[in-house]
């Protein structure tokens, strides 16, 4: 049966976002962000989970100033997509993200920062997951597939 739900599991994603001066005022952003995904419908779940890690370079800029600064990012790059099972391929797809941040200084290098993105992703209408040699476990017939995700992380700067 075709899967149409996509749940994201009640775990901790993981992400780095690596940063430097493009201007006085710009960031250029490398971004590296991993979740477990699993996919459900009517209660039955897929054969394997997947790791969902977006590999994004961008940039953000300052949208206010002040004590709680709001910050504009976003990038394009890529969606890897790993099925936990190794008889699974991996597949790589297109994909973007916009977000919103601040942060509080709590020392000249150290900062707090928390933010939220949404993340989309590209499918071909003939997109297919979770294949094998033989067959392929989830079909795709959307050309979007949209993730976001809230945040919250320390920033160093040297």
């Amino acid at each position: 049966s075709d899967i149409s739900s996509v749940k994201i599991e009640d775990e901790t994603s993981f992400g780095a976002v690596f940063a430097w001066p493009f201007d006085n005022s710009r960031q250029g952003e490398l971004l590296v962000s991993s979740s477990n995904a699993s996919f459900t419908q009517n209660g039955a779940s897929a054969p394997t989970d997947i790791n969902v890690t977006y590999i994004h370079l961008g940039g953000n800029v300052p949208l206010t100033s002040g004590s709680f600064p709001l910050l504009l990012s976003g990038g394009i790059g890529a969606t890897v997509l790993s099925p936990d099972d190794a008889q699974y391929d991996s597949e790589t797809k297109p994909s973007g993200n916009l977000g919103l941040s601040t942060k509080v200084v709590i020392s000249e290098n150290l900062n707090f920062v928390l933010g939220g993105r949404v993340y989309a992703t590209l499918f071909s209408d003939d997109g297919r997951l979770l294949c094998n040699e033989t067959d392929c476990s989830i079909s795709v017939s959307g050309d979007l597939w949209l993730q976001g995700e809230v945040y919250t992380g320390i920033s160093l700067t040297f």
